[in-house]
């Protein structure tokens, strides 16, 4: 079964929320976008889109621009060509933007992007996804708001997966698991869906991808969406934390699987607490 979340296609999008949009028709995510926007408009926040066209759905939208309060720009211009996008660089744009628009009175910042060129091949994904990841860690603690697209037609399901695993929301795709930042700051990471042999590989990545804060020598993770985990992921969970030189806490409704695991696999890495 793959992992969703409950969505709201008005448009209107809280403060921390970080959106993946698979799409299939262009116009159609155009359209997405301009009611994303216009709902940033209308919240007070300064707007971004990243894309070839499409702002000028939003009613109101050159007025915006000329007082301010929106922007377009092409992928080229805030994602610089190469192979790969350089992650931290990019954090430090957004991060920029994001105290920007508070100085200048807005209540925050909204991105919507076309992100289908920046994903394709190896190198590539593997660079967005962990860009994903820090982006995801600057929205949820930020007054910052995002919708990324891609393009179903123009990458391999392993590479749309890639970049959608590390998102909470998910809308037109369904991926095993999600693994992303939690808006509450108690914890490391929040890890919600099933696990199990054919996600194997797809977890191991967004394990390598994510870099989650220890606090005095621990990381907790929230599972209490996780419905499901084999002993592979849990194998590959614990030796994470051994990387990270932390003991990862799971904290969970009901511990009774991951605690069995934990002991019949001896992992010296991971306990369990419900809550």
């Amino acid at each position: 079964m793959g992992s969703t979340a409950v969505l709201d296609r008005s448009g209107r999008c809280a403060p921390h929320e970080h959106r993946c949009v698979v799409f299939d028709d262009p116009e159609a995510f155009r359209r997405r976008c301009a009611a994303f926007l216009a709902a940033g408009l209308a919240a007070g926040e300064r707007v971004l889109y990243v894309g070839a066209d499409g702002p000028q759905l939003v009613s109101g939208f050159g007025a915006a621009v000329e007082r301010g309060q929106a922007q377009a720009v092409t992928v080229e211009a805030l994602y610089p060509a190469g192979d790969a996008i350089d992650p931290p660089q990019q954090l430090a744009i957004i991060a920029e933007a994001t105290r920007t628009a508070l100085a200048d009175g807005y209540r925050g910042l909204r991105v919507a992007a076309d992100c289908t060129s920046l994903a394709g091949g190896a190198a590539r994904t593997d660079a967005f996804a962990r860009w994903e990841h820090l982006a995801d860690r600057h929205i949820s603690g930020n007054p910052v708001s995002g919708l990324c697209g891609f393009h179903r037609d123009r990458l391999s399901a392993p590479e749309i997966a890639a970049v959608a695993c590390m998102h909470p929301v998910l809308e037109q795709v369904q991926v095993p698991f999600r693994l992303y930042s939690a808006g509450d700051a108690t914890f490391g990471a929040v890890l919600d869906g099933e696990i199990d042999m054919a996600a194997a590989a797809l977890f191991v990545a967004a394990l390598g991808r994510v870099e989650p804060r220890p606090v005095d020598g621990e990381v907790l993770i929230d599972c209490r969406g996780l419905s499901f985990i084999d002993h592979r992921a849990m194998f590959a969970l614990d030796a994470r934390m051994r990387q990270l030189g932390a003991a990862g806490t799971l904290y969970t409704g009901d511990g009774a699987m991951l605690r069995t695991l934990i002991d019949l696999l001896g992992l010296r890495q991971l306990r369990v607490v419900d809550g």
